[in-house]
């Protein structure tokens, strides 16, 4: 599942994934509808951004977490922030990316994790 306000980057995640066979990519541009979704879809890994109008992704991510213990989570940023970074680190996150993001090296992590 990408959850991500920025259409282009949930665009490109889902244009991308969407070549590799048995990938199932859910997306979502919005909080609430991404706890929604993701509740329903159960996604067996999620990236998410962390700065999202409405409920921060800080936040989305703590209730995800409750939600789809099993999940594994990767969280993307625009802001390079130790605090932030460990903040998400102690909320067991498999991977921190900082925008610009390399889209080949987020995926094979995406790819990699969606295998365990």
């Amino acid at each position: 599942m990408i959850i991500d306000d920025e259409q282009d980057i949930v665009r490109a995640f889902e244009q991308t994934l969407s070549l590799y066979p048995g990938t199932e990519v859910v997306v979502s541009t919005e909080a609430e509808e991404a706890l929604k979704k993701a509740a329903d879809e159960k996604p067996g890994v999620i990236l998410l951004d962390l700065r999202m109008p409405g409920m921060n992704g800080l936040e989305v991510l703590k209730r995800l977490k409750k939600i789809l213990p099993e999940t594994r989570f990767m969280v993307m940023t625009g802001l390079d922030n130790d605090h932030i970074r460990q903040q998400v680190e102690t909320l067991g996150v498999a991977a921190y990316y900082v925008k610009p993001i390399d889209l080949e090296a987020v995926i094979n992590k995406i790819l990699s994790l969606a295998k365990r």
